[in-house]
């Protein structure tokens, strides 16, 4: 729980620390290794994303391999064209490198206190 406190002499610190509430490790090891890790399998979901896309449109392009299992095998290419894009979504939203927790105004200036509501 990460709170401050409204003293005679103001707004307090933030206790405890942003950083280490919100779990940021300052190891540059660790940070390197995610941003790698989240590089490949962004990688790896849009090269899948092509290959699928493109299976797709061979199969419904072409009359010849129109046919029950391809048919199956089509519905299959497009779950997983789904779900790729759906992880593509999920990373481009979720993991913005521009966004960090600490970002909140809230907890970040001390010089301004949160808003109050008013008694009514």
């Amino acid at each position: 729980n990460i709170s401050r406190n409204c003293t005679a002499a103001g707004w307090s610190d933030v206790f405890p620390n942003i950083s280490s509430m919100c779990g940021l490790d300052t190891s540059q090891e660790k940070l390197v290794f995610y941003v790698v890790v989240q590089t490949l399998y962004t990688l790896g979901h849009s090269l899948s994303l092509i290959a699928l896309t493109t299976g797709s449109a061979i199969l419904c392009l072409f009359r010849r391999l129109h046919c029950t299992r391809n048919y199956i095998h089509l519905n299959l290419f497009i779950s997983f064209i789904l779900r790729a894009v759906a992880v593509l979504v999920k990373d481009a939203i979720l993991f913005n490198r521009s966004s960090h927790c600490s970002n909140q105004p809230s907890l970040v200036s001390s010089s301004s206190p949160p808003p109050q509501q008013g008694k009514g």
